[in-house]
């Protein structure tokens, strides 16, 4: 995951590329938080 992250903001310093960076990013939150979710639903 830390390198797929790394070569996304290279590709974003090197060629503008926001959008597939933000897309990573935003799923990562998403993962995140579901998982946030169902350790709560858990307890």
């Amino acid at each position: 995951m830390k390198i797929e992250y790394a070569d996304r903001m290279r590709t974003v310093g090197e060629m503008g590329a926001w959008e597939p960076w933000l897309e990573f990013f935003v799923e990562g939150i998403r993962t995140q938080a579901a998982e946030a979710v169902a350790q709560t639903n858990d307890l």
